[in-house]
């Protein structure tokens, strides 16, 4: 079991962080149902890749919340074809295609 604290001190105390940083705690929350706080790392984020979107897109999914899912798709300014299979997975998987 990962230990979320631990990890979060860790990050923490990294003085310059890039994005792999950023996209494994995130992945890291969301990996383990807390969603809100790894969408407030999301929001806090310097700079995003289309992994922090896709990221946050298939966290959603998972946890339920489409139109969230929906909104950050749209919101995306990189529409990469891993942001494009998070969103059409996303769907097919509800039913929703």
């Amino acid at each position: 079991m990962v230990n979320l604290e631990e990890a979060r001190k860790l990050f923490d105390e990294v003085g310059n962080k890039n994005v792999i940083c950023w996209n494994s705690m995130i992945s890291g929350y969301l990996g383990n149902g807390r969603i809100e706080e790894g969408r407030a790392l999301f929001d806090a984020m310097p700079v995003k890749n289309c992994v922090s979107w896709a990221t946050m897109i298939e966290g959603y999914f998972k946890y339920g919340d489409v139109d969230e899912a929906k909104r950050l798709f749209v919101e995306a300014p990189e529409k990469s074809w891993l942001v494009y299979n998070v969103m059409l997975a996303g769907y097919a998987e509800k039913g929703i295609c």
